[in-house]
């Protein structure tokens, strides 16, 4: 892990979380006096790819984070070790990552949610801004109570908007385009688009309008689309199914049949068969909402001089406003129609009654930052109110991790690791040393380790039995130290060899960004460092 830059006018709270690549600190802001969230590219992952890819991000999110239901970069620069860094907003409510998993939402909180962040993504195609990673790990809940999409890292220019190029040339200050391949994106498989995963990925506004129908179907449901329980869900699965459009159907009783039906126009695996654009399905989501007697959420987005507003459509002037732009969906209405497979929506007698907006940290949860990061998750509860407190200011090292509260038990026949029952899963990865080996050989980042490695799930109030590190029955495999490190969220360099290591992460990080044979609920990993070859 890096260490937190001394950045003028900004004094250093504790961490947040990590990500293979970058930090993601809390710090309070002296003028204005307020506390924000700061996300640091680590000097240890300073390529010049990488580099790249986090000045796109900071010009990119300027260039959106005005909109309601974008989160808001303040600033970006460079501190004295050269960390390039991004000064955000703080949203003390965390992210939906793990809640979702933990208790699926309320069906009038998904369609507000479904409708505000299909209006952050429409607002950010009509300047040429693809997402790319719509996750519920990426909507994060705000002091306010109301969700915000973040994290626009691995985002791209679509060049089918008006001044695409233009904007291109400026979000990209060097020039060049972030890699496109899936290892250098980052993407999130569960949520993922069939059209990522070609040789040659053909993405554009209808893909986001993916991750969105699946995060939503994810928040309903506790699982993603294409999941099967019981089954493997590893990478590889999980692909195949969203390739072949193998979704798995809910099971969440009494779920109105236009709802699903909406759901599944948005993840058909044939983009010319979706919601034509982030729009299209802001206005299917608001009209469920009046059928279901429920308020409906405004839908917020740039104005254009040929664009006519539909009913509870907030228009915004910005930048974008005298740019000629493709006519809305509230002008092409049979686009969408003809794609509804049961037709119209039948009006609904019984009224589901609107609660009033709030969420609330529950548990041993820390506020999460507004940057998700790849691994960033969080749980916030929905309740009736939330009134967050404000994190005390404190010169003092970051608090106790998540992963300090597990009880690991160990003895010569197996280890066991407790996780207590109303202990939640960390927000991002976490890692630290058990065991602090003996051998005089040490790792550097260049070395290639040979290391041993067991699993388990995050077991709420029960206990998993993992092999002893030592008994030869570990599972094996073989990475530098630099990604061993990294995906283990421990620096490694200068242990020794016989260094036993318990890392924990978000659901699916370790099935999906590591080396490991594991499943989607994979979510602790023991490692010990058998060997350098």
């Amino acid at each position: 892990m890096g260490s937190p830059p001394q950045i003028d006018g900004y004094s250093y709270v504790k961490l947040l979380g990590r990500g293979g690549f970058s930090d993601v600190y809390l710090y309070h802001q002296q003028l204005p006096n307020r506390f924000v969230a700061i996300k640091v590219l680590r000097t240890d992952a300073l390529s010049e790819a990488l580099r790249r890819q986090f000045t796109a991000e900071a010009n990119l999110m300027a260039r959106v984070s005005s909109h309601s239901a974008i989160a808001t970069i303040y600033a970006a620069g460079v501190d004295a070790a050269e960390q390039p860094y991004l000064v955000m907003e703080y949203c003390s409510g965390g992210s939906l990552g793990a809640r979702f998993r933990h208790a699926p939402l309320d069906l009038a909180d998904v369609l507000h949610i479904g409708v505000r962040v299909a209006s952050a993504l429409e607002s950010a195609h009509r300047a040429g801004v693809v997402h790319r990673d719509v996750k519920p790990a990426n909507v994060l809940i705000n002091d306010y109570g109301a969700a915000v999409l973040t994290d626009f890292g691995i985002s791209a220019i679509a060049d089918g908007f008006p001044e695409a190029t233009r904007i291109r040339e400026q979000a990209y200050a060097t020039q060049s385009t972030v890699e496109n391949d899936a290892s250098a994106l980052g993407m999130s498989i569960p949520w993922a688009a069939p059209e990522s995963f070609d040789d040659e990925p053909r993405i554009d506004v209808r893909s986001d309008v993916f991750s969105l129908a699946a995060t939503l179907f994810s928040l309903l449901e506790g699982r993603s689309p294409f999941e099967v329980p019981g089954a493997s869900n590893r990478g590889v699965q999980l692909m195949a199914r969203i390739q072949n459009g193998a979704i798995t159907p809910m099971q969440r009783q009494g779920l109105p049949q236009a709802v699903v039906d909406a759901l599944l126009i948005g993840l058909n695996r044939s983009p010319e068969h979706r919601f034509p654009t982030a729009l299209a399905f802001a206005q299917r989501l608001q009209q469920l909402e009046r059928e279901l007697g429920l308020a409906p959420t405004r839908i917020e987005v740039p104005s254009s001089p040929n664009e006519v507003p539909a009913a509870d459509t907030v228009l915004r002037q910005g930048p974008t406003s005298d740019t000629s732009l493709p006519a809305p969906a509230a002008t092409r209405p049979a686009a969408v129609t003809e794609l509804t497979p049961s037709g119209a929506v039948p009006h609904s007698t019984a009224r589901v009654p609107r609660r009033q907006r709030g969420w609330v940290v529950g548990g041993v949860v820390a506020a999460a930052a507004v940057v998700a990061l790849v691994l960033g998750v969080g749980i916030p509860l929905a309740l009736n109110s939330f009134h967050p407190p404000a994190p005390t200011a404190t010169t003092t090292a970051p608090s106790d991790l998540v992963i300090d509260e597990l009880r690991v038990v160990t003895d010569d026949d197996a280890w066991t690791v407790a996780v207590p029952e109303d202990l939640a899963p960390p927000t991002a990865l976490e890692g630290k040393v058990l065991v602090d080996g003996e051998s005089s050989t040490t790792i550097t980042d260049s070395s290639r380790v040979s290391f041993g490695y067991d699993t388990a799930p995050w077991n709420y109030g029960g206990e998993s039995h993992l092999s002893p590190p030592d008994s030869g029955s570990f599972d094996t495999a073989v990475a530098s130290g630099r990604a061993l490190s990294q995906f283990l969220g421990v620096d490694l360099e200068g242990l020794p060899v016989g260094t036993v290591v318990i890392a924990a992460a978000p659901q699916g990080y370790f099935a999906q960004h590591s080396p490991l044979d594991a499943e989607m609920t994979t979510q602790i990993v023991v490692v010990r460092v058998n060997a350098l070859t």
